[in-house]
């Protein structure tokens, strides 16, 4: 197991059902209540109900890679702008490109209030900044874009209560060719467009993820994210969001789920197909995440429980 995160605790729910994006190109994954929607559907992998939603809070590779703000901040970080823009500071600036001034990096944060990743803007460099994947501290509300990171790096995984995360690096390079020079991290994007970080690529079957994390499906793989399932979040639970299922499930369409009564969707189990039903739900079955011969190496008996079609 990879250790990027130094203990297990209740993090923020970070992602509502299909806010986050992958940006670059890879197998796809089947549909799912919780998987990221790009308004394609997959021919190659199993369905395990509807496709999900897409919406205006939904991303898509077409997206502006870097909301512009005129505000640095909102609610918290309102002094904040208000002094960046004395000191002739930009107020907007490209995540990719980290165009900001020296001594400043271009970070995503809240801008309406609303607690979400919605714009950017640049903010100050603290003194001996945290390198890649060691311990930070969010300076304010956990989307407020001040942490204590190095430049190109943002806070992840926020507790709320003690605004302690680990430092994840920014994607580099532009949307459309989107770059993450660790080979083990993927980039992947908010609905907004304005958060594009580097996260750990990972099998559902295996322990790839840092403790406190769980493994879960993006538009085309899986992805590190913070497991925040808390007390609930087990097979046959109702899910409104990506990482409310705990680590080894996964968020699906109601009629995926026996006796799920959610509109969203429910969580229910990721299984070896080698293995049979046993993990699943009664009346659910396992199976395969891909159609014979599309799947990637190590993924083969990956499967998901579902009620048959």
């Amino acid at each position: 197991m990879r250790s990027a995160t130094p203990q297990s605790r209740r993090r923020f729910p970070v992602w509502p059902i299909t806010l986050i994006v992958l940006l670059s190109c890879g197998p796809t994954s089947p549909e799912s209540s919780s998987s990221t929607s790009t308004g394609t559907e997959s021919s190659s992998s199993t369905s395990t109900g509807t496709e999900a939603p897409t919406t205006s809070e939904s991303s898509s590779t077409n997206s502006n890679s870097a909301t512009e703000s005129t505000t640095i901040g909102a609610d918290s970080t309102a002094a904040e702008s208000a002094g960046a823009a004395d000191l002739g500071v930009p107020t907007d600036c490209d995540l990719f490109a980290q165009d900001c001034p020296p001594g400043y990096k271009c970070a995503p944060m809240s801008v309406d209030g609303t607690g979400t990743w919605s714009g950017v803007g640049c903010v100050e460099v603290v003194e001996d900044p945290a390198a890649r994947y060691g311990p930070c501290t969010s300076l304010g509300d956990p989307t407020s874009g001040m942490d204590t990171c190095d430049f190109g790096h943002m806070c992840w995984d926020i507790d709320p209560d003690t605004l302690e995360g680990t430092c994840y690096a920014l994607c580099t390079g532009d949307e459309s060719s989107p770059v993450c020079d660790d080979p083990l991290t993927d980039c992947r994007l908010t609905a907004t467009d304005s958060a594009a970080v580097c996260l750990f690529v990972c099998n559902p079957l295996g322990d790839d993820c840092p403790r406190g994390d769980g493994c879960y499906p993006s538009s085309t793989d899986f992805f590190c994210a913070t497991d925040a399932s808390g007390p609930t979040g087990i097979p046959g639970d109702p899910c409104q969001y990506l990482n409310v299922c705990e680590t080894g499930t996964m968020c699906v369409s109601p009629s995926a789920v026996p006796d799920c009564m959610d509109d969203v969707g429910c969580c229910t189990s990721f299984c070896n197909v080698t293995e049979g039903d046993g993990i699943c739900l009664p009346g659910q079955i396992c199976e395969p995440w891909y159609e014979p011969g599309a799947a990637p190496a190590s993924y083969e008996d990956l499967g998901v429980c579902t009620l048959p079609l």
